[in-house]
């Protein structure tokens, strides 16, 4: 009887271990970066289809071997833009948002004509919602870019970029009449790309 007893007691002993173990060794993704729709850097392509409500206009590949998920007209703030999911082995690294500073000729969905006023708006929209912006690093920004679809040096023109504490990377910028707005879980994405801080090597 006290064996009994003896083994009831520690089996609830190691079911307490290994649920505190769980908490502790789990990762916790509370305070990462969310997106629109509840979507987070661990959502794949079922999880941004579901979020969305509906299907994506249509679908491609990334320079960086990856899949695109594309919406449009997409809805942001008071605009409405071209919205594209980057991901890699069906893990999100990556959204941009894209509005046109010219009329797009042909186009069957309305899209926003972005003029400099607007672009400043959503500059200072961001930095309400993420803090003041960090010092512009165009090498960085090209860096990212290359990976996802190559792009001349002169071509862009970078705005604003942010850094968030969970390590998310945003970044507003021109490529000729094209306003963008990037976001991108950078260090897992650039290592996944075999692409390494090599500094002090």
């Amino acid at each position: 009887m006290k064996a009994i007893r003896l083994l009831a007691i520690l089996c609830a002993l190691l079911l307490c271990f290994s649920a505190a173990a769980a908490e502790t060794t789990q990762p916790q993704y509370a305070d990462s970066f969310v997106f629109r729709n509840g979507i987070t850097w661990q959502s794949n392509a079922a999880d941004i289809i579901a979020a969305e409500g509906q299907e994506p206009e249509s679908t491609g590949s990334d320079g960086a071997g990856g899949e695109s998920l594309i919406w449009e007209p997409a809805s942001v703030s008071n605009y409405s833009g071209q919205l594209f999911y980057l991901l890699k082995d069906d893990v999100l690294y990556g959204a941009i948002y894209s509005f046109s500073e010219l009329p797009v000729e042909g186009a069957a969905y309305h899209l926003s004509v972005l003029l400099p006023e607007d672009t400043a708006y959503l500059v200072n929209a961001l930095s309400s919602k993420y803090g003041e912006p960090a010092a512009v690093s165009k090498e960085r920004l090209l860096t990212l870019l290359n990976l996802i679809s190559p792009v001349g040096d002169s071509e862009v023109s970078a705005a604003a970029n942010w850094e968030l504490a969970d390590g998310t990377y945003i970044a507003a910028f021109h490529i000729g009449d094209v306003f963008f707005i990037l976001y991108c879980n950078e260090a897992p994405f650039l290592e996944a790309c075999g692409v390494y801080n090599t500094s002090g090597l």
